[in-house]
């Protein structure tokens, strides 16, 4: 049982690492997550998938319709999204993963290991079946694992059904990190049923032309296409559906697939041209295998590749793999991780830990913080990291919090050499602004010095004395570009950036924010015996003086968002005159203590 003690430190991490679908995403909502570093994969309750990010865990989602699903939305009666596993008995067809089949559950095999069990059964038809999914820790293949009780009559005929619809994406454009590529660019560019591979393909060159499109009009019709013609695309993504079970039929329509429309995805029939330049989703048909245990069972595998010879590489090792041997590496990765790093973590956060490690960018220590949203959950905010590692100290989760504020520093320390004021509103996990330089709001830089305080109150004088000469000079030049951030005259700091509003605005909350970096870097000065800039003590009496005015004046602020006021209860007493202060929240003024 979970100690009360900690019970408070799990909620708040759930609620940071939270599910949140954005309205305008296609596909149901994970309750889980499954990855290995490189990809991370949701699961919906019923065990679906609903999203799969690569490459990297801030990749894009390669699954699901590439426009908004208000036509699932207003048309029910539109195939659902993005998969479904259904079996085939004779000439009735049942559906394993429906949403609406409250006799599915699913839960992970053991709380820090990506692997998810589902058990599932349809009453009236005395059906029961169980099902695994996870992501091979050191291959980019999500593997996929049904097994069913053995139909006691003979001569029965079954048939298991795969439906997706994938969608390959782009990555974000450099130049324009936050802007969404055009609807046209996002169509699948091609994709075929390949004979040699016995596999569904679909891909996407990253850098596909006008000499590709011509190469791929020209060969279109034709079938029987050698593989040598694959291999000279450009790099891209490449996705692959395979089974090691005998496949009696593989489909692709055009999406959306309506559910009047099911009898298109059972044809046990092979495409035999290319799908090109348009949304498709398609269907493999495979045949259950009996095992030893009066059972059959089904195998099935998403393989994510970089071009058209990784791809033929990882179906050969499918193909010489035993499930239950990529299950046992699975088992012996994850359970290596934990060993190490339960020295320093209780083992009732071994779930937690799960989570933030899949939400782990490897290669730069970023953190995922809303990986659940599979149109914008690969971008991270300061705001939201700070609340993270508050959450992950409590938990003794040092190293993850050193490697996300180290993230954050190097962002830092780049926009200083390039002469920028502040941090990005929103960044992606390999640290490239996720939305543009004019969305400027200079209280991001409050919260990198409050994410470097808090990692300061675990440490003894020589670890706080080495750890902030590392980060000092972004420290000082947040620290400077807060106090600097004013018009000249006006004891406010100068309106920025609010996103919920879409333009600059002077707000309570830019105002406290601003207080409490500086404050917060003033004793970070003073911890380490670093000399006081004057500019930053002045800059301090200044934004108290305002508040007293305020108060006095009865002066109102607006304030957008009570998110930041258990960090700020914990810094400013019950009785600082701050929480005097008259704001404007939603659409009522009143003191800022009485917002609870």
């Amino acid at each position: 049982m979970i100690s009360k003690k900690y019970y408070p430190y799990i909620l708040l991490i759930i609620a940071i690492i939270h599910i949140s679908i954005s309205p305008e995403s296609s596909g149901r909502e994970a309750q889980f997550l499954i990855g290995n570093g490189n990809m991370l994969v949701g699961v919906s309750s019923d065990g679906n998938i609903s999203f799969a990010r690569w490459k990297g865990i801030g990749g894009s989602n390669h699954l699901g319709a590439f426009y908004s699903s208000v036509l699932q939305e207003e048309d029910k009666k539109v195939f659902i999204e993005p998969t479904i596993y259904m079996l085939q008995i004779q000439n009735s067809i049942y559906t394993l993963t429906e949403p609406n089949n409250l006799n599915i559950k699913g839960k992970y095999a053991t709380p820090e290991i990506p692997l998810l069990e589902f058990e599932g059964t349809i009453k009236d038809k005395e059906l029961a079946w169980k099902q695994e999914i996870f992501v091979h820790p050191s291959r980019d293949i999500i593997c996929v694992h049904f097994h069913f009780n053995k139909n006691p009559q003979k001569d029965v005929v079954e048939n298991f059904i795969s439906y997706q619809n994938i969608s390959p994406k782009s990555p974000p454009i450099p130049e324009n990190a936050f802007l969404n590529n055009p609807a046209n660019f996002q169509k699948d560019v091609c994709v075929f049923w390949d004979t040699t591979s016995q596999a569904l393909i679909y891909f996407r060159p990253y850098k596909s032309g006008n000499s590709d499109l011509y190469k791929l009009e020209q060969i279109k019709d034709t079938s029987n296409i050698p593989q040598k013609f694959w291999r000279k695309f450009e790099e891209g993504v490449y996705i692959g559906i395979f089974s090691t079970n005998p496949i009696k039929g593989a489909n692709i329509q055009n999406y959306p697939l309506l559910k009047n429309d099911i009898s298109y995805i059972t044809n046990q029939k092979f495409p035999t041209t290319l799908h090109i330049l348009d949304d498709y989703c398609s269907s493999l048909i495979t045949q259950p295998i009996e095992t030893t245990e009066n059972t059959k069972e089904i195998n099935l595998f998403y393989v994510f590749a970089q071009n058209y010879s990784e791809m033929e590489e990882l179906n050969q090792w499918i193909k010489a793999t035993h499930y239950n041997q990529a299950k046992q590496e699975l088992f012996s990765y994850w359970k290596l991780k934990w060993e190490t790093a339960k020295k320093d973590i209780k083992e009732e956060f071994a779930n937690n830990w799960l989570q933030i490690a899949l939400c782990t960018e490897p290669t730069t220590g970023a953190i995922l913080t809303n990986p659940y949203d599979p149109i914008w959950g690969n971008r991270i905010s300061l705001q939201n990291c700070f609340s993270l590692i508050q959450s992950m100290n409590n938990m003794n989760m040092f190293d993850f919090s050193k490697q996300l504020a180290s993230f954050w520093y190097r962002i830092g320390k780049e926009r200083k050499l390039s002469a920028k004021q502040t941090f990005p509103l929103w960044a992606y996990t390999d640290g490239t602004p996720a939305c543009p330089d004019y969305w400027m709001d200079v209280s991001q830089s409050a919260y990198f010095i409050s994410m470097i305080y808090a990692l300061t109150n675990n440490m003894n004088f020589t670890e706080k004395k080495d750890f902030l000469t590392e980060k000092w000079d972004v420290l000082t030049w947040s620290i400077n570009n807060l106090c600097l951030w004013k018009i000249p005259g006006d004891l406010l700091p100068a309106p920025s950036f609010s996103e919920a509003f879409n333009r600059d605005m002077q707000t309570a909350n830019l105002l406290i924010q601003t207080l409490i970096g500086i404050q917060k870097g003033i004793q970070l000065a003073k911890m380490i015996f670093e000399p006081v800039p004057e500019l930053w003590e002045t800059r301090d009496k200044e934004l108290q003086t305002y508040i007293r005015l305020a108060i006095l004046n009865k002066e109102t602020l607006a304030f957008l968002s009570d998110t930041d006021l258990p960090d700020w209860k914990k810094f400013f007493p019950d009785n600082n005159i701050l929480w005097q202060l008259h704001v404007k929240y939603n659409g009522n003024i009143m003191l800022l203590k009485d917002i609870k």
